[in-house]
């Protein structure tokens, strides 16, 4: 698939031998810090002949952690036979309600939240469950388990539309390698936590 050496491969299946759904690319670290999602031709998530390689931006400052990546998703049920439109979708760190609920409702909870900026659902300015401060909706979340155990070190679920599947199965896939993603670069120290 291009890559020498994958961070993470999602099979299609329990075993190595099943087929590739998705690679991810380590975390570049330059200046632009970017990873690659892959989707490989033929799989169940790309029916096309070449690969699907989405780009995973990572940026941070003092107060904030963001991941981004744009990819088509299918149109509402509404406007059913359009075309797919590209999207903007951003994980951001977060410490509210969504997290906590994930985690039980421990308060020391913290996670990110993956926000659809373009999307039809977004109310502008409207805050409360399912949206984010700046109104746009929240469709998936991983929060940082409090567990000790070494392999349940995260909690993720799909959210608002991302629930509905009316994003699409690529869109899925994309959503979780990305979350694993964010979640290993926060685990090796090479994202900071906030």
């Amino acid at each position: 698939m291009g890559m020498k050496k994958p961070l993470l491969t999602i099979y299609d299946g329990p075993e190595k031998t099943d087929p590739v759904l998705a690679e991810t690319s380590p975390l570049n670290y330059t200046m632009s810090q970017r990873s690659t999602i892959t989707l490989p031709p033929g799989a169940a998530t790309n029916p096309g002949t070449a690969p699907l390689v989405i780009n995973l931006k990572y940026e941070y400052s003092l107060k904030t952690i963001v991941f981004s990546f744009t990819l088509a998703v299918p149109p509402p049920p509404s406007r059913k036979g359009d075309p797919p439109q590209e999207e903007a979708f951003e994980w951001r760190s977060t410490f509210g309600d969504e997290v906590k609920h994930l985690t039980g409702g421990s308060v020391f909870s913290s996670g990110w939240k993956l926000v659809r900026l373009w999307g039809p659902e977004n109310r502008s300015g409207a805050a409360g469950p399912g949206f984010a401060s700046d109104g746009k909706e929240i469709v998936a979340v991983m929060a940082r388990s409090m567990s000790a155990s070494m392999t349940k070190s995260a909690l993720f679920a799909f959210m608002g539309t991302g629930l509905t599947g009316q994003m699409g199965a690529q869109w899925e896939l994309v959503a979780l390698a990305s979350a694993i993603q964010m979640w290993w670069a926060w685990t090796t120290g090479t994202a900071s936590s906030t």
